[in-house]
């Protein structure tokens, strides 16, 4: 159970990173957009007075909007995937972990109704084994005091 907490933990983390990173990404292919847009701009109104300088900028912020457009794609989808990935991976551990904790819960039900009652078990001591060759992993037994 320990094992699951940590593997939520780090899918978590992973997926901080990729928040991170495709935030910066966004950042930076805004950037280069805004930078296109300005650069289109100036060439647009620079035709009359020069035709060739003005032609260069306008393609220049052209394909930087083109390059903005591609990332900001790019990084969508990738964060999509990344997101469906990690989400599946923690839903199989989350779910992994529930059955160790019903398991559990079932062990502990099934020591209390052998007749003990709770004076006994706190008298007592209940062994619970994780099983890795079976589905129900773990295995629980109430050993009274003085065995």
């Amino acid at each position: 159970m320990e094992q699951s907490l940590k593997d939520l933990e780090e899918h978590a983390v992973q997926l901080d990173r990729m928040n991170k990173g495709a935030k910066i990404s966004s950042v930076a292919g805004s950037s280069v957009g805004a930078v296109g847009g300005v650069l289109s701009i100036v060439g647009l109104a620079l035709i009359p007075v020069t035709a060739r300088v003005s032609l260069a900028l306008t393609l220049t912020g052209v394909g930087m909007g083109i390059t903005s457009g591609v990332n900001g794609a790019v990084t969508t989808a990738t964060e999509i995937g990344v997101n469906c990935k990690h989400q599946r991976k923690a839903k199989e551990v989350f779910e992994s972990f529930r059955k160790d904790v019903q398991c559990l819960q079932d062990c502990l039900e099934e020591v209390t109704k052998k007749g003990t009652s709770g004076k006994h078990i706190a008298l007592g001591k209940l062994v619970c084994r994780h099983q890795k060759k079976t589905k129900l992993s773990w295995r629980c037994h109430f050993i009274p005091r003085g065995r």
